[in-house]
């Protein structure tokens, strides 16, 4: 009888044993599947702030702009975009202006020739001394 006992008790006490180990390895395994889906959480949580965050600036500008109409005030010019189409206005029209000189005047490689100037006078002087034998 005492062997039975004995038996029952050591048999529960190794069944009990093994719940144990299944029940800690059971939390920690939950543990690492808790911190892993919290830095997952936290990282989707990130992105979304950003998107959010985006998104919440662009309202407030515009719930801004609406109570400016509202109360009547005119939104201000971009000055920006009016002088970097006044400095692009300019650029172009500087190289039409500097192209259309050029082409009035000739070919742009002309003036930094050094080429002696044609003088169909001279030649014929020349040429009329050469048969007369002087």
């Amino acid at each position: 009888m005492f062997g039975t006992q004995w038996t029952k008790k050591k048999d529960a006490e190794r069944i009990t044993s093994d719940a144990w180990d299944a029940l800690v390895s059971s939390v920690e395994t939950a543990g690492d599947k808790a911190r892993w889906m919290g830095r997952r959480t936290q990282h989707l949580a990130d992105e979304a702030s950003g998107r959010v965050g985006s998104v919440a600036d662009e309202a407030g500008r515009r719930a801004q702009a609406a109570m400016a109409a509202l109360a009547g005030h005119r939104p201000g010019k971009s000055w920006g975009w009016i002088l970097g189409a006044a400095a692009a206005g300019l650029a172009a029209g500087w190289a039409l202006t500097v192209g259309a000189r050029r082409a009035l005047t000739g070919s742009q490689f002309e003036d930094d020739l050094d080429l002696p100037e044609y003088q169909p006078d001279a030649g014929a002087a020349t040429r009329s001394a050469a048969v007369r034998g002087i």
